[in-house]
């Protein structure tokens, strides 16, 4: 869907829901969904909802991400659309029986997953072309200038984001195989 056309959820009440909604041939491409913004119960009340007694499940706003064509060299806004569904219920004598068949490859898994570096923010320091001024570098510089020595210009650094990288744990470890 392009970004002139992109679906406007709008929560609403019960009584505009009601009195407004009677399009029985809306489909999940209209301009403008609306969603209740509380759970409706039947008449008879016997404490299932609707979506319960329907077996349909509650869908997320959508969010929309960029895509890169690689077929015809285009980058592509808002062209790939991402709904977050809840995960079915799985049966727990099965999900035992699954990790206890394969408890080997799980506890390597577990392994790998627990050597990778934290999350978190670092940051480099001493750069030619960084975001910020590194106050201890400028400071440096300053002194390195008033004694009369060249003074070293990378005086910025950068915070960096690090992230766990499960792909190339995988690619290394194929590698020395």
């Amino acid at each position: 869907m392009a970004a002139s056309q992109k679906q406007v959820r709008r929560n609403v009440g019960l009584m505009e829901m009601v009195n407004e909604v009677e399009v029985e041939t809306a489909g999940d491409d209209a301009q403008e969904i609306w969603v209740l913004s509380s759970e409706l119960f039947p008449y008879e009340d016997d404490g299932v909802s609707y979506n319960e007694m329907e077996g349909k499940e509650p869908v997320s706003d959508p969010f929309y991400y960029p895509e890169w064509d690689y077929k015809v060299q285009l980058h592509r806004p808002s062209w790939a659309t991402v709904y977050e569904r809840r995960q079915g219920r799985g049966e727990v004598e099965r999900i035992d029986k699954v990790l206890s068949e394969h408890k080997g490859v799980s506890h390597r898994i577990k392994q790998i997953i627990d050597r990778l570096r934290p999350q978190g923010v670092s940051r480099q320091r001493r750069l030619e072309d960084g975001d910020e001024l590194d106050i201890n570098a400028a400071v440096d510089a300053i002194t390195m200038t008033r004694i009369g020595m060249q003074p070293d210009t990378r005086i910025t650094m950068r915070n960096v984001i690090n992230r766990r990288d499960l792909a190339g744990i995988n690619q290394r470890n194929r590698a020395r195989q």
